[in-house]
């Protein structure tokens, strides 16, 4: 439920940033074919990939798993998923082609991204609820969509054909935000608290805690420097708060985050810990 195709896990957005996006669709092309050998059969990408990949696969011409995409997230100015550096360098066009548009502010132009998401062939919207460790200018812990903002892009997805909505959401106070705005997932879920736990096993949310991501050690010669310290920190409060909100009921799908955790090894978030 939670895979980003075109990614490699530890790489540096900066490095990535200089590669051909024919060289990384040929990659996305083995990737796919390591995640269907792995045993996995049916991918939800939520980054990433875009429509061309999903019709590949449908119409033979690569093997791979059938997908779900969600083709880029909608964050905030300054938020996760704006790849803006204090130099004023933005390297999301380097990387993706629809990830600078994914920046959206506001009720009506959260509504607007939703939109051209879906126009560009999204199965499921992705946003982002909180800061993230892999985004240059924020914490975890700081706040992303707004409840109202969220709140517009989950009617706005439930107009078009009642697509869903997954969150990106590490924080407790935006957890809590998207699970009163109705997303249908939240992504990590790394602070999260028993009260935001009970309200979502009243909606039915599902959390999607992408274990292996939260439990693989950083490379500290692969991984950029604002990243590595956020995730040695944010590895400990995922091994803190997620065990009491699994035993107390709520609803898990199985998401790896692959492209940070490895691909082609995702049915290790099955495996035992220890």
């Amino acid at each position: 439920m939670h895979v980003t195709i075109p990614g490699e896990g530890g790489v540096d957005f900066l490095q990535r940033a200089t590669l051909p996006r024919t060289y990384r669709t040929l990659q996305s092309i083995e990737i796919l074919r390591s995640t269907l050998a792995g045993g996995v059969t049916t991918v939800r990408d939520l980054g990433g990939a875009d429509i061309g990949l999903k019709m590949a696969i449908e119409d033979g011409l690569i093997e791979g798993p059938r997908m779900q995409i969600a083709i880029s997230l909608i964050g905030i100015t300054g938020g996760h998923g704006d790849q803006s550096f204090a130099s004023g360098l933005d390297i999301a066009p380097q990387i993706e082609p629809l990830m600078v548009s994914a920046v959206a502010d506001g009720e009506e132009e959260c509504r607007k991204m939703t939109r051209r998401l879906l126009r560009a062939g999204a199965d499921v919207i992705k946003i982002a609820s909180t800061g993230g460790v892999w985004s240059p200018r924020d914490q975890p812990d700081h706040e992303g969509l707004s409840e109202a903002e969220t709140r517009a892009v989950v009617e706005e997805a439930r107009r078009h054909g009642r697509k869903k909505v997954a969150t990106h959401a590490q924080g407790r106070d935006g957890i809590a935000n998207a699970v009163r705005a109705g997303v249908a997932s939240v992504e990590h879920g790394y602070q999260i608290d028993l009260a935001t736990v009970e309200l979502m096993i009243q909606k039915g949310t599902y959390l999607v805690p992408t274990l292996a991501t939260a439990t693989t050690k950083p490379d500290k010669d692969k991984a950029p420097p604002y990243a590595y310290e956020k995730k040695l920190q944010w590895m400990a409060i995922a091994r803190e708060r997620i065990p009491p909100a699994i035993e107390a009921g709520v609803k898990v799908a199985m998401g790896t985050d692959a492209g940070i955790a490895r691909h082609g090894h995702n049915l290790l978030e099955l495996a035992p810990a220890g």
